[in-house]
């Protein structure tokens, strides 16, 4: 698989290509993963979803944590979720993300990102709640 980069703020960021194209040329689903030092940030959008798209996954290694590294990929997705909205021809007005409500460092950097507590979900996971949290961009 061949790795396109971006650069956001002075760092080189690995973009895996998105999946196949369907036959009106735009992909079926979108799906992108952005990597850096280690770190990887996973996100989708759904063609019947326009203007819609989820944060998937987001992985920093523990020593790498607290450096920025999930700001700097978050920010490179942001600006990727736009171009695509772009592409298919709809602004981009929504990003969503469920985080397990007991991981509360997840939860304070996505409210730090601009993300807000819409509503939890219960009986996802064994004794857990998850929570989704939405961003507007409109």
């Amino acid at each position: 698989m061949t790795l396109r980069t971006m650069t956001v703020n002075e760092s080189m960021i690995e973009l895996a290509p998105p999946l196949p194209r369907s036959a009106n040329g735009l992909p079926a689903v979108w799906m992108q993963t952005l990597r850096l030092e280690g770190a990887s940030l996973t996100w989708l959008a759904l063609p019947h979803q326009r203007g819609i798209a989820q944060l998937l996954d987001v992985q920093v290694p523990r020593a790498r944590r607290r450096k920025g590294l999930g700001t700097k990929l978050l920010t490179a997705a942001v600006e990727q979720m736009h171009r695509h909205a772009a592409v298919v021809g709809h602004p981009l007005l929504r990003a969503f993300a469920l985080v397990n409500q007991p991981d509360v460092i997840a939860r304070a950097w996505m409210q730090r990102s601009g993300f807000v507590h819409v509503h939890t979900l219960d009986g996802l996971r064994v004794g857990d709640e998850v929570m989704v949290l939405l961003r507007a961009f409109d």
